[in-house]
């Protein structure tokens, strides 16, 4: 609604479809105002690790990475809760001052993002 979009139906799988094809129209226009028009120039840089990128990862995670096993978390949300996690880690991308491990993980049966530096503990399963 706040881009003029009109939404007869919500929650539908094709409304849902054109709606979000209308929401992507409508920033590429914006984006090709500014003079962002190649695929290239909407692209965002991201860090696929493991790879020789210069950033050192626990020898558990870089394991896990290169071997595609599973890794046992002991996490601490940002609420301070700490859960243990079943996870298959797919990569680490940084954002902002932060590593991320995006991984599927199995408590949740969804990929999820984990912060490192709120991983306590971790061993490859």
């Amino acid at each position: 609604a706040a881009l003029g979009i009109p939404t007869p139906v919500s929650h539908r799988a094709l409304a849902d479809v054109l709606t979000t094809w209308e929401v992507l129209k409508r920033f590429l226009t914006d984006l090709s105002a500014q003079g962002m028009t190649t695929p290239e120039a909407l692209c965002l840089p991201v860090a696929h690790i493991p790879g020789d990128d210069g950033i050192p990862l626990p020898p558990e995670l870089a394991e896990a990475l290169a071997s595609r096993r599973r890794l046992q978390l002991r996490y601490v949300s940002a609420h301070q809760v700490e859960t243990v996690r079943e996870v298959e880690p797919l990569e680490v991308m940084p954002l902002g001052d932060y590593l991320y491990l995006r991984a599927f993980c199995h408590l949740r049966q969804d990929e999820r993002t984990f912060r490192l530096d709120r991983v306590v503990q971790m061993e490859v399963a």
